[in-house]
């Protein structure tokens, strides 16, 4: 009996493995890949373009305000002695931003009072009148003065800083 049983076993087995070899040597078609179409590329849109001067900072118009000051300076003091003049060049970034000057110094009175402006002022046209160089004070306030001529007033806005920072510089130290 337990031979019999063995026997079936082996039999069994034996007819499941040549179905399952069966299964796998039938010729059937090939199945076709199917290739889904790629989604077409997303195209970033650009960043909008801020408009100038729709946000303003008090820094800013502190900035504007303090270049237009060194200017001053430079235009009372680099005469004679081989300094570069700047008058002209100051009286002309006067009239060329003749608004946002206002509105930076209006900003500025606002923000310090009256009082407290004018002594603010005089600290700033203090720093600019210690010039280490007067000339090479007076050559970097032509060369600034002169880039902000060539700017107009949504540009000078932005560009203020750096103009600062070059006026600075001139004073040495």
């Amino acid at each position: 009996m337990k031979i019999t049983a063995r026997k079936t076993v082996l039999a069994a087995g034996s007819v499941a493995l040549a179905m399952t070899l069966g299964a796998c040597a039938q010729n059937s078609a090939p199945v076709a890949a199917v290739s889904k179409p790629l989604p077409a590329p997303v195209v970033a849109k650009p960043a909008p373009q801020p408009k100038p001067l729709v946000v303003r900072y008090k820094a800013e118009d502190a900035t504007v305000w303090r270049l237009r000051s060194g200017l001053n300076v430079a235009a009372l003091t680099c005469k004679g002695k081989g300094r570069v003049d700047v008058t002209a060049a100051y009286r002309e970034m006067l009239a060329r931003h003749r608004t946002l000057l206002k509105t930076a110094y209006n900003s500025e009175v606002k923000k310090y009072g009256a009082s407290a402006f004018d002594r603010q002022q005089t600290r700033v046209y203090n720093g600019f009148s210690q010039q280490q160089s007067p000339e090479d004070f007076c050559k970097a306030a032509a060369q600034v003065a002169s880039e902000a001529n060539e700017l107009d007033s949504t540009k000078l806005y932005p560009a203020a800083p750096v103009l600062v920072a070059k006026l600075e510089r001139g004073l040495g130290g």
